[in-house]
């Protein structure tokens, strides 16, 4: 990946041998703009890095927005595009591969993961019945669509330490990334050191909290550190917005930081979020949010 320093964000190294963008445009929940965003995100605001999923449901509209970066100049192998595997679909990776790099007009994804661990179940009351094959089974798959050319780095999500060795145990491709929830009020330093001892990098998302969303309401509080006085304080002693302050913090823990807006004017403040660094009285504040 060739990029100037004066542009793009920084990137960190994956066990896969392959870089990743410190910090990418999230896609989850924009069924409004999302073709937009990521045009615009590639193309006029010097994002390398998308994130995506099936169940988002909007993968289609995400491959319309490449598209359009791509005939306005963006070369494929500058980006870095991450999606995942849905739990019905474990029993049939290579088909769910296909059928994501359709969806996206792709040739190969750069980072694949599991999004949920669980495994999918159906649930009555006198019966759960697993419906998916064992985790070794359909990483061995993923393994496989490595060896095919149409992943480049595997990885996990929301995956707990314990699963995580287990999957270490006995891949033949280690998972090079963990996509988990982190930001200063949930940190989760106690996992980060585990997963740097291990080699794994963390993607954080609720980057700046973590806001309920409409089919999670009555499970979730709004949680937001867009209105925390300590990042306020912060980001005013910066000259930077208390979402800059978030986002710098995961990146300067070496963390990749997943950003989400449907304001493209939105887009450049987010992604100039690394263009300063927090010193130690800043960060000890932060610490003290966890």
């Amino acid at each position: 990946m060739v990029q100037s320093e004066e542009k793009y964000c920084p990137t960190l190294d994956l066990n896969s041998g392959h870089k990743m963008p410190a910090i990418g445009l999230g896609t989850f929940l924009n069924k409004t703009n999302v073709t937009e965003m990521v045009r615009a995100a590639l193309v006029d605001y010097n994002y390398t890095h998308i994130d995506c999923a099936k169940v988002y449901e909007n993968e289609e509209d995400v491959g319309k927005g490449l598209k359009e970066a791509f005939d306005a100049g963006i070369k494929r192998e500058d980006i870095f595009i991450t999606s995942k595997l849905w739990h019905d679909d474990k029993g049939k990776v290579e088909e769910a591969v296909d059928a994501c790099l359709k969806r996206l007009g792709l040739e190969y994804l750069d980072l694949y993961l599991i999004h949920w661990m669980q495994p999918d179940m159906e649930v009555t009351d006198n019966e759960i019945k697993v419906k998916s094959p064992p985790l070794h089974v359909y990483w061995k798959a993923m393994e496989e669509c490595v060896k095919k050319g149409k992943i480049r780095s595997l990885g996990v999500s929301n995956c707990t330490v314990p699963i995580l060795l287990d999957l270490f145990a006995g891949a033949e491709i280690k998972p090079s990334v963990n996509q988990v929830e982190a930001h200063p009020y949930f940190a989760q330093s106690n996992v980060l050191k585990w997963h740097q001892k291990l080699g794994v990098v963390i993607t954080a998302y609720a980057t700046v909290g973590s806001g309920h969303y409409e089919g999670a309401a009555h499970v979730h509080k709004d949680v937001s550190l867009l209105s925390e006085p300590v990042i306020a304080e912060i980001a005013a002693k910066n000259g930077k917005s208390s979402a800059q302050v978030c986002i710098n913090w995961a990146v300067q823990r070496k963390t990749i930081a997943l950003v989400k807006t449907t304001k493209a004017e939105r887009l450049g403040e987010n992604h100039n979020a690394f263009r300063f660094t927090l010193d130690e009285e800043d960060l000890k504040k932060i610490e003290a949010l966890d």
